[in-house]
């Protein structure tokens, strides 16, 4: 944003000094004075703790994956069916 400051001449004059001494422009100087004015004038920042809810996933199971008569819910016979007719929709349109 452009706008237009009154700086007092003493600031003015240290505050073109630490831009020649650091390499940097006047506006990164300002900016840079103001930003870090702003947070110390805020005061220390409290830090909220975040709980996210806990969910329950279910018991947990070693071993290998459940096979199609375990599979209660029919997960994985959909899964490969649905897979099965994308390939055959993929392979039906490259012809």
């Amino acid at each position: 944003m452009r706008t237009t400051l009154t700086i007092d001449e003493d600031l003015a004059m240290d505050l073109k000094e630490y831009a020649h001494q650091h390499g940097m422009s006047f506006k990164e100087v300002v900016n840079v004075t103001l930003r870090h004015g702003l947070i110390s004038a805020r005061g220390p920042q409290t830090h909220r703790e975040i709980n996210p809810p806990t969910v329950s996933l279910g018991e947990m199971v070693h071993g290998a994956a459940p096979t199609f008569e375990e599979d209660q819910d029919g997960e994985i016979a959909r899964f490969l069916r649905v897979t099965q007719e994308t390939l055959a929709e993929v392979k039906s349109q490259q012809k």
